[in-house]
């Protein structure tokens, strides 16, 4: 049924968006006294915690008028979003065009795919090897050619952040307002600038841990080459305020994947890389943190989606045994 009115965006598959699964991890790190909670997202339907992102951005853009039953939307993504918003697509019978990099996992476009999205490949990197402004390039030329084309714009839309402060208010709920610390990747930003929000819209002593993929410019100046999809940006969101955090806690692609590998042994969650680097930053910190306080992080997404690298043992070795002849001694590792 195409959109209506404004309640279709609470009926049927949308209404399993959210209210996902708080659990407490008693083998992660079994050594340590602190309380390590993990937020499954990974449980929403579309697979990842972008559903609740997809799904507030189409929200505020149809009461804001901007679209219709006729809209064509268009967006830049690494993977989840993409798969929220062409869910939401689906749902709304509306056409979705995904600008994406070689970077974007098999998986995820053929689920995008399979759910009606429209995928255009752009492969320009920069001196760094990301494509972020190529994807960018690409959108805008979609818009000159074809201007009743609604764009999401997930980096510079405000709505972005405040889809994700239902999560955070679904976390400290659970806890009643009692959590210490809470790591956070950096991805778009969105996650942690509304996070910040939300922590300090409720007035609790929650410290938010920013987690930066190495390579990554969001939160410090340091561009590089990313392996991983979804692990940080080349170009800043416009809504980031910097001076609202600490400096972030760096972690390379490989022990982004040490981490995931860590949390599906001893918890048997299979979860992707923004996971992965937040359990291997707490990994790093945790030895600094009080005892007995209580510590969340997110399970973003499925791991599924990265069967052929960040669980392909092949993979890894192609990729990393060069620059880190270390890894065959690692015991999460081939």
């Amino acid at each position: 049924m195409p959109i209506v009115n404004a309640e279709v965006f609470s009926q049927g598959i949308f209404k399993s968006i959210g209210n996902t699964p708080l659990i407490k991890l008693g083998q992660l790190f079994p050594d340590r006294n602190q309380e390590i909670f993990a937020k499954l997202e990974f449980l929403n339907p579309g697979g990842s915690h972008k559903d609740k992102t997809a799904l507030h951005l189409m929200e505020q853009a149809f009461r804001a008028g901007l679209i219709n039953e006729e809209s064509t939307i268009i967006e830049t993504t690494t993977g989840n979003l993409g798969i929220g918003l062409a869910q939401v697509c689906l749902k709304l019978k509306l056409q979705l065009i995904l600008v994406v990099d070689p970077l974007c996992c098999k998986q995820t476009i053929a689920i995008a795919k399979a759910y009606g999205a429209t995928i255009i490949e752009v492969d320009d990197p920069d001196s760094f090897g990301n494509c972020q402004e190529a994807k960018l390039s690409k959108i805008l030329e979609l818009l000159q050619q074809n201007p009743e084309y609604v764009w999401m714009n997930q980096f510079d839309n405000q709505h972005n952040p405040d889809s994700h402060r239902k999560c955070i208010g679904e976390i400290l709920d659970g806890l009643e307002n009692n959590l210490d610390y809470i790591y956070i990747p950096t991805s778009s930003i969105g996650t942690l600038m509304g996070c910040q929000k939300e922590v300090a819209s409720r007035g609790t002593a929650t410290k938010i841990i920013p987690v930066n993929t190495e390579g990554s410019s969001i939160l410090l100046d340091s561009p590089g080459k990313v392996v991983l999809p979804g692990m940080g940006t080349s170009r800043p969101a416009e809504f980031l305020d910097t001076s609202l955090f600490d400096k972030p806690i760096q972690i390379s692609d490989l022990e982004s994947i040490i981490g995931c590998r860590q949390l599906l042994e001893n918890e048997a969650i299979m979860a992707g890389g923004s996971t992965g680097s937040v359990v291997y930053a707490l990994r790093k910190s945790i030895h600094q943190l009080p005892k007995d306080a209580k510590v969340a992080f997110i399970v973003a997404d499925r791991g599924e989606r990265y069967l052929d690298t960040i669980y392909n043992n092949q993979w890894v070795v192609e990729n990393f045994t060069e620059s880190h002849p270390y890894l065959f001694t690692n015991p999460y590792l081939v």
